[in-house]
């Protein structure tokens, strides 16, 4: 069926498909580039037929939608064409500006910081804070159902960082915003001196400010490689820079939100039949990074 499917979306009958099974993870889906006769990509498609990544498929829809009528001056984003169930499989067709060309900046830039800026901005209307959030009620409650399942020392780990973070939290006036949650180089690039940002399917409108400036800065290939307090410095830099923390007490704390929300992500992911967790991607980084800010008072 995706063949006529994808003629008629894209008004061309002459086309080839590029498949991607995708990163081997538990939300693993196979992804189609959708060419031109002359090479040219028109547009990307997300298909499965596990109920899980059905339901992350019409999340990013969802998601794109709401993206769209924020009407973001600072980015552009991909166009949906289609968000459907077909022969049992949910389908995400969009459009892209995406070219052999197209280059993804490696470095935190202007761009980024107004795109994140704006972002906040636009979607902030709930006057929610941290110390509040819905946020941070959801991390103690899956750290408590998943306790059985961590690997040795996370009960602890996530004990102290909780206890951190409840006593400064509501010193933090910056509130909940809605985040692409897996924003990095390899989900954006370059277009006309803008920045394109696509991949939505983590989006959430409750994540605690600066998630996702976090999440690109550890992304970066050298975050893996400086000492643990080199990009702890970095991140309050930057966290204060963007308005959202006052000292660097407060940047820990919303740095060990996202540690601990990220983690608790990429274990609740992991099927059940797998049992008790030795380990999950990135698990030994989150784990350094948050015993030196427990274990290193603020400079």
């Amino acid at each position: 069926l995706c063949p006529p499917v994808f003629s008629d979306l894209f008004s061309c009958s002459d086309l080839t498909y590029a498949f991607f099974t995708g990163t081997d993870s538990p939300h693993r889906k196979t992804t189609v580039q959708i060419m031109g006769a002359d090479g040219g990509i028109k547009g990307f498609a997300k298909i499965s037929l596990s109920p899980k990544i059905k339901e992350l498929i019409a999340h990013e829809a969802n998601c794109i939608d709401y993206v769209q009528s924020l009407r973001l001056e600072s980015c552009c984003i991909p166009k949906m064409l289609l968000s459907a169930e077909i022969s049992g499989a949910q389908i995400l067709v969009t459009n892209t500006e995406k070219t052999r060309y197209s280059k993804s900046p490696t470095v935190f830039m202007a761009l980024h910081k107004g795109f994140l800026s704006e972002l906040m901005s636009k979607s902030t209307k709930d006057k929610e804070t941290l110390a509040g959030s819905q946020f941070l009620l959801d991390i103690r409650k899956q750290a408590e159902q998943y306790s059985i399942r961590l690997p040795t020392g996370w009960n602890t780990r996530f004990a102290e960082a909780f206890s951190k973070i409840s006593s400064l939290a509501p010193t933090i006036k910056a509130e909940i915003v809605f985040c692409h949650g897996d924003f990095t180089p390899w989900n954006t690039f370059m277009v006309n001196n803008r920045l394109y940002v696509f991949d939505w399917e983590y989006a959430h409108k409750s994540y605690p400010p600066g998630y996702d400036l976090i999440h690109f800065t550890l992304s970066l290939p050298e975050s893996k490689r400086r000492p643990s307090k080199t990009t702890i410095r970095l991140v309050r830099k930057l966290l204060t820079e963007m308005g959202l923390t006052e000292n660097d007490a407060e940047a820990d704390v919303l740095f060990l939100c996202y540690l601990c929300g990220h983690s608790l992500q990429y274990i609740a992911r992991e099927p059940y039949e797998c049992g008790k967790l030795e380990t999950w991607d990135g698990e030994p980084g989150k784990a350094d990074f948050i015993d030196t800010i427990i274990r290193w008072k603020t400079e």
